[in-house]
């Protein structure tokens, strides 16, 4: 019972908190002719033919360039504005500069932005002509080398060689590629492959599969990095949650999901220039945040900041040069300036019993209530953010971890009352709090002066029959 009230408790705390005066707010982008409502296919940055750089939004009805913020359908191959899942920059096959573009059909490339050549599995040992992802590696000088992520594994292009990598007994793991990432962990280079089968990476040569005992039996949806205490994880988002691995201890993973993520479907996932994830559901799209020490903060967009009531999110996200973050459904794109956080100290929390205020100190309830409704706001808008709170009856105390839950909570009060010692992180990583809160039962006056008085009433008639 107490462990249940407990987790009631925690549940409580949930809090809406002033930006420092800078509002985050989503807003639906508007594509050119069909592609206002068309699914979207890949989000990207490049410098365009004509040299000019820009954002790049492929749609299943055709693809739109930006340019000095006007949207244009950009390519056009024979007659046509095809749909385009990923763009890269690399050179081609003679050194030269090319614009690659991988489609539901294979590749195209082009040096001039006009004249295109097809490239398929027919011509080149492509592992399936759906791409999904282009990933260009030149570092540190080496032979460029283009990754090409498709439905069915990688094909490699390297110096005019094609290598298709397939699953393999080393450790790859084929599939739909999600993602593909690369990094140094301890100065040794790794490249991370996320698909719909596993998570792979690739370490002097060879294949490694990842974490396969935390991710065992679900589906993996995305895979973003993200810095927590100087040290480089690997966050993947699953059909049953988000998960962290430590990039150099990856078998070493967290057997449970991100608390607050446990029962949903993690469905996309990007990074902010502040190292924050925000994290894509069925149900809309949280900002998660770590702080130094550790503790998980999380703030929740929903359609107060913009967005509609439940946003199809199909997995294509990016982050552009200017910060902004790009999300794609199948019903067109959003976008999100994020806040930065404030530097002045967390406005002030009002937790609300039974729907009124109440400041830090001790609260009546009336001697026949048995439970009380518990809510925490701030400037007037209940938000969710993590959460640490204590519950304490009868001189018993349960804790529970920091923890994005429920915004309000019904609590059993019990015959003794109870005491609320409360911790509120908002989702810039500040702390409010602790604060102490006592809830007893008020006396019960009436039914003690009925008592008393039916109690005298009985005591002068027997006095007066005595009399008699």
């Amino acid at each position: 019972m107490m462990r249940f009230q407990g987790v009631c408790l925690a549940s409580l705390l949930l809090c809406s908190v002033v930006l420092g005066g800078q509002v985050e707010y989503w807003q639906a982008v508007q594509l050119p002719g069909h592609g206002q409502q068309a699914s979207i296919t890949g989000i990207g940055e490049n410098r365009f033919p004509d040299g000019e750089r820009g954002l790049w939004i492929g749609t299943s009805q055709g693809s739109f360039r930006r340019i000095a913020g006007r949207w244009r359908s950009w390519p056009e191959i024979d007659g046509k504005n095809p749909t385009v899942t990923a763009m890269q920059v690399a050179p081609d096959e003679t050194g030269q500069t090319a614009w690659w573009l991988g489609t539901p059909d294979g590749l195209y490339s082009s040096r001039d932005g006009e004249n295109w050549t097809h490239i398929s599995r027919s011509d080149v040992p492509l592992a399936d002509d759906r791409v999904t992802h282009l990933h260009l590696d030149q570092a540190g000088g080496a032979e460029p080398e283009l990754w090409i992520g498709t439905a069915l594994g990688l094909s490699l292009w390297r110096a005019g060689q094609w290598t298709p990598v397939t699953s393999r007994p080393d450790g790859f793991r084929a599939g739909q590629v999600l993602a593909i990432r690369r990094f140094a962990v301890n100065r040794a280079r790794q490249r991370w492959v996320a698909t719909t089968d596993g998570l792979s990476r690739l370490v002097d040569g060879q294949w490694q599969r990842v974490a396969a005992d935390c991710l065992r039996g679900r589906q993996i949806k995305a895979m973003e990095t993200t810095d927590i205490d100087g040290r480089l994880h690997v966050a993947v988002a699953t059909s049953q949650g988000l998960y962290l691995i430590d990039a150099q201890a990856p078998d070493a993973c967290f057997q449970q999901p991100v608390p607050g993520t446990e029962r949903a479907a993690v469905l996309a996932l990007v990074r902010d220039t502040s190292e924050r994830l925000y994290v894509f559901t069925e149900n809309g799209v949280e900002r998660w945040h770590r702080s130094p020490a550790g503790i998980a903060g999380w703030a929740v967009f929903d359609q107060l900041d913009g967005l509609d009531e439940k946003p199809a999110w199909n997995g294509i996200t990016f982050r552009d040069s200017e910060g902004l973050i790009w999300a794609g459904t199948d019903r067109g794109i959003w976008q999100l300036r994020p806040g930065q956080a404030p530097t002045a100290s967390p406005g002030a929390v009002t937790l609300l019993i039974n729907g009124e205020a109440r400041e830090p100190g001790t609260h009546s309830i009336p001697w026949v209530q048995r439970s009380i409704e518990v809510e925490l706001v701030s400037a007037g808008r209940p938000r969710s953010h993590a959460v640490r709170a204590r519950l304490a009856r009868q001189g018993t105390d349960t804790e529970d971890p920091w923890r994005r839950l429920p915004w309000k909570s019904q609590l059993e009060a019990g015959r003794g009352g109870l005491q609320l010692d409360l911790e509120v992180m908002d989702e810039w990583g500040r702390p409010h709090g602790p604060v102490s809160y006592e809830v007893r039962h008020s006396l019960p006056w009436l039914p003690i002066a009925l008592s008393a008085l039916i109690a005298l009433m009985i005591i002068v008639v027997v006095i007066m029959i005595r009399q008699r």
